[in-house]
């Protein structure tokens, strides 16, 4: 396996200042997002956490937070507005 990216960096150039980036699709099915930086080259998934984790709480729709804050005892619950 070659580790080499300089190919990938030749034909883009670095523009001090500017962001330049581009979206693709990765070989294994996924959005892929690049950056240009001065030193090289940042890879990421489009769409997760950068780290790949998922979080411990799931998605909840709005309403569904609201209904779940009313069940936080009184004192807490006021609290989570001071914050």
């Amino acid at each position: 396996m070659n580790f080499d990216i300089s190919h990938l960096l030749e034909h883009w150039d670095y523009q001090p200042g500017q962001v330049v980036v581009r979206k693709f699709t990765g070989k294994d099915g996924v959005p892929k997002i690049q950056l240009r930086v001065d030193l090289g080259l940042l890879q990421m998934n489009a769409e997760g956490r950068p780290d790949g984790k998922r979080p411990l709480f799931k998605r909840r729709k709005p309403a569904e937070v609201g209904q779940r804050m009313m069940q936080v005892p009184g004192k807490l619950r006021g609290m989570a507005g001071s914050c």
